[in-house]
């Protein structure tokens, strides 16, 4: 059987035909020319006969040599002369060939016989593609080329015959397997494509590339290799060019889906001819499953090696102190943990003792070498004796994990170390990066805790053995040496006593400037509250034109950055949270700026420049001072020494996608730019890594806490924004703080204000400060109520006593000799459940909101009171109430 041949080798055959075919009717050209230049060759004496016989002969010898038939026919097809070639073409011997028809053996092709095509011949020839049939009735295809000439002036035709079936054979075969890819191409469950090399044009896709590639085809077939591939493009066209070489025909890839994702693929390339053009023909191959399975394959087999190859040394090693350390860093490594923690148990100390850790400083290390059973999460795992998984770290606050946060950990875990029975230490890994941790994960960290816990013990044991050994020769240097650790741990239990005296003599101040804070809170919220209250009212009775307008409401003003004032003390002695509402940011960096330049030196010059289109945010004012403050303090002092200029603008900023300074859910917003340069001392790219590091400082002891970034820091991030920093040492600093801008529509409805409507009913107002009470009389007046105005808790009640249903709502104050405003709230509630009241405070640690609502009071409100607060409130308070009769059907 005969093997087939593959498309290259019929193209080349075919090709090899032409060229003979083109050869011959070269050489029946040349025939040609020569015949008709024969009567000008003829010597001189010799005639026509000679001539013709003379130059016939190595004509002949030509003829008789082709390798295709040659033959000479009169009109009517007769043979007059053929070649031995054209006697085999037609399976005759080359005697009988000679005066028959070769018409008869030329089949017609489309219609068109050799006989039509010889009569139109003309002086260029002619010629075409026919089958003939040999004697023996075979069919044969052959390419005749003819020329026109006379001999004897006789017209005659002189052709050449050449044998093409293997062409057409080999032009069906190419044909036929052209065919049979396309269906392989098309129908093949397999994903393939026809890539054009050089540009990287995909050609052509099977039905399987357009359902795996999610593209429909007409996209698919109009895009780019490299727009899959996610390589770089110069990368994918390096490996073109390896594939259209033949360098090399496998390749491993992530191509990206239509729907986004990714995935690894297995490509097989290599060149592919069709018509003419050469391609990339790939197919390609899914292996995300197995990529996965080999990466998890991959990780076991290193947490294999990890336990594998350091048991044996934990077991051998006479210092297994340093295999411990060593292991837990290349466990460290593995996980992509950013920290480990060994606390062993100091049973002399009463306390966990650092043994061993990675990725703190060391000063933060020596700040946490002793740490108590009860503190951290270290301690609940020593006293639990059970591991302690902290995962989402940041939005699951615990006071067990308060110091690994501190740290910037995000998820940790703690393992106790067991040892015959009893614990000896816990071994702990933390991450930055992650907020859980695989099970897989988990696994290894017990099995790693187990083998640290063995050497740990097997280290003491060595260490036993080897003080015993010791103790008959080095009795007296024993004896001296624990004297000398008994004065070491007196001088360290005093220096952790006075530690501790120093927190707690701290704690009491701080404790006692907070309720002092408290106290100054209460107080001053109430004189706010009757300056806020009776100057609204002043401002509400002027008219629009008075001079006196501009003045009121500067005192409103400043009444207004009092009462955040309070709120900033209160902050301070943890009583409160900053109130957030939109706030200019110009206006406050202004005002801060003034408080800067009373305050910085005159050799610091102080540039205030102010562009921003729009400036309001949702924030606290005080959190803009505590930026703003911190910064420029931070800058003054780096040019305390040489003086310089401290340059502060606020601007508006297109905040670019995919940047790292803002969250990526952020972006959709516009954006304001606090910018607070200096041109002092700079800062090193190791300082630039810790900046916002809370704690860390480079100003000597008694100059800085290390708080300031970190507190800005926060502030930017619990606003939604973000902070970056550029230095260069002995150029300056320079602070970026973006901060988004309220929304149009945000805005608009915190400036809005709801127009005065008169309202009615029956108020009983109830406040021990005098002023208050005439303020609330007045006010609530004018918004239309009938109000009694009461200095009494005690004589309120009896008023409320006499006739419960003489009021429509009842307004208190909390902090009132005799009876609470939580009492008398109380007590009214309780003679009439259905009448809503409101409860007022300027400070309280006995109430909260939650309380009060629980025990039925409407709302609950923080002095000073505005008369846009007090007037919202009643009507919430009051609409609340009215529904509820109306749903009961009460008068």
């Amino acid at each position: 059987m005969q093997t087939r041949k593959t498309n290259k080798q019929l193209e080349a055959e075919n090709k090899d035909l032409r060229e003979r075919l083109q050869e011959a009717e070269e050489a029946l050209r040349s025939i040609r020319r020569h015949q008709v230049d024969i009567p000008t060759a003829a010597k001189p004496g010799e005639d026509r006969a000679s001539v013709l016989q003379r130059v016939e002969q190595p004509y002949r010898i030509f003829v008789e040599a082709m390798n295709e038939g040659g033959v000479i026919i009169d009109v009517e097809g007769t043979v007059l002369y053929c070649n031995d070639h054209l006697a085999e073409l037609l399976r005759m011997p080359r005697t009988e060939v000679a005066g028959v028809c070769l018409y008869d053996y030329v089949i017609p092709t489309d219609g068109q016989t050799l006989e039509d095509i010889l009569r139109a011949c003309g002086p260029e020839g002619c010629g075409g593609e026919f089958s003939l049939r040999t004697s023996g009735g075979h069919i044969k295809h052959v390419s005749v080329s003819a020329h026109s000439l006379f001999l004897n002036e006789v017209r005659t035709f002189c052709a050449t015959v050449t044998d093409i079936t293997e062409r057409k054979l080999a032009e069906k075969a190419l044909l036929d397997s052209e065919e049979q890819f396309r269906n392989m191409f098309e129908h093949h469950k397999a994903v393939m494509l026809l890539v054009e090399p050089e540009s990287g044009a995909i050609v052509e896709a099977n039905e399987a590339a357009v359902s795996y590639y999610g593209y429909p085809r007409e996209q698919l077939c109009a895009m780019h290799i490299q727009e899959i591939n996610q390589l770089p493009p110069e990368k994918v066209a390096a490996e073109r060019q390896k594939a259209i070489a033949e360098q090399r025909n496998h390749f491993t890839f992530s191509h990206r889906l239509f729907n986004g994702e990714i995935r690894w693929v297995d490509v097989y390339s290599s060149p592919f001819e069709t018509r003419g053009r050469t391609l990339l023909f790939s197919v390609i191959h899914d292996i995300t499953d197995r990529k996965l399975a080999e990466d998890s394959l991959q990780k076991s087999m290193e947490r294999l090696d990890i336990i594998s190859s350091t048991a044996s040394r934990l077991l051998l090693s006479s210092e297994p102190q340093k295999i411990v350390e060593a292991l837990c860093r290349r466990v460290m490594e593995h996980l992509g943990c950013d920290v480990f923690f060994n606390f062993l148990v100091d049973d002399e100390m009463n306390c966990l003792r650092l043994n061993a850790y990675a990725g703190i400083p060391s000063e933060k290390a020596r700040e946490i070498h002793f740490l108590d059973y009860s503190v951290a999460v270290s301690g609940r795992a020593l006293r639990d004796g059970c591991r302690i998984v902290a995962e989402n770290i940041p939005a699951t606050p615990d006071v067990r994990t308060d110091l690994v946060h501190s740290f910037g950990i995000t998820a940790y875990v703690c393992h106790p170390l067991f040892s015959q029975g009893r614990i000896i230490g816990t071994l702990s890994f933390g991450t930055k990066s992650r907020l859980t941790f695989a099970e897989d994960e988990l696994s290894l960290m017990k099995t790693v805790s187990d083998q640290v816990a063995h050497a740990i013990e097997r280290s003491w044991l060595l260490r036993a053995a080897e003080k015993r050994g010791e103790e008959l020769e080095v009795s007296v240097r024993e004896r001296t040496a624990e004297l000398a650790q008994a004065y070491e741990r007196l001088e360290m239990e005093m220096t952790e006593r006075e530690k501790v005296e120093d927190q707690l003599r701290h704690s009491h101040k701080m404790e006692a400037v907070g309720t002092l804070a408290g106290g100054i809170a209460h107080d001053f919220n109430n004189m706010l509250a009757a300056i806020i209250g009776f100057s609204e009212m002043i401002e509400e009775d002027l008219p629009e034109e008075s001079p006196s307008v501009r003045h009121i409401r500067k005192v409103l003003s400043a009444a207004f950055r009092g009462r955040d004032l309070v709120k900033q003390i209160l902050a301070f002695s943890r009583k409160t949270e900053h109130g957030r509402q939109p706030v200019s940011v110009s206006s406050v960096v202004g005002e801060t700026v003034q408080l800067l330049r009373a305050s910085l030196p005159s050799t610091i010059e102080i540039i205030l420049e102010t562009t921003a289109t729009s400036d309001t945010i949702i924030a606290a004012s005080v959190e803009i001072q505590q930026i703003l403050m911190n910064l420029a303090t931070n800058a003054a002092l780096s040019m305390r020494e040489t003086g310089g200029i401290l340059h502060i603008s606020l601007t508006d900023i297109d905040v670019v996608p995919d940047s790292a300074i803002l969250e990526v859910d952020a972006l959709g917003q516009d954006y304001l730019q606090l910018v607070v340069a200096d041109t002092g001392s700079g800062m090193n790219p190791d300082t630039m890594k810790r900046i916002f590091e809370p704690f860390f400082t480079t100003r000597a002891v008694g100059e800085g806490t290390g708080m300031g970034l970190s507190v800005v820091y926060g502030i930017a991030k619990s606003l939604h924004g973000g902070i970056s920093a550029e230095s260069e040492p002995g150029v300056g600093s320079t602070f970026r703080v973006f901060l988004p801008k309220v929304t149009t529509d945000v805005r608009s409805k915190a400036l809005h204000h709801e127009e005065h409507t008169e309202e009615v009913g029956q108020i009983l107002f109830v406040d021990d400060e005098e002023l208050l009470a005439e303020w609330g009389q007045a006010l609530l007046e004018r918004m239309g109520y009938d109000v009694t105005a009461l200095t009494d808790s005690t004589e309120a009640l009896d008023v409320f006593f006499a006739n419960p249903l003489q009021f429509d709502l009842v307004i208190t104050d909390q902090t009132m000799p005799g009876i609470t405003g939580l009492n008398l709230a109380e007590e009214i509630l309780r003679i009439r459940p259905d009448i809503p009241v409101i409860l007022c405070t300027g400070h309280s640690d006995t109430v909260s909101p939650e309380r009060a609502k629980k025990m039925g009071i409407k709302e609950f409100l923080m002095k000073p009171l505005g008369r846009k607060d007090l007037s919202e409130a009643i009507r919430r308070a009051m609409k609340t109430d009215h529904e509820r009769r109306e749903m009961t059907g009460e008068p």
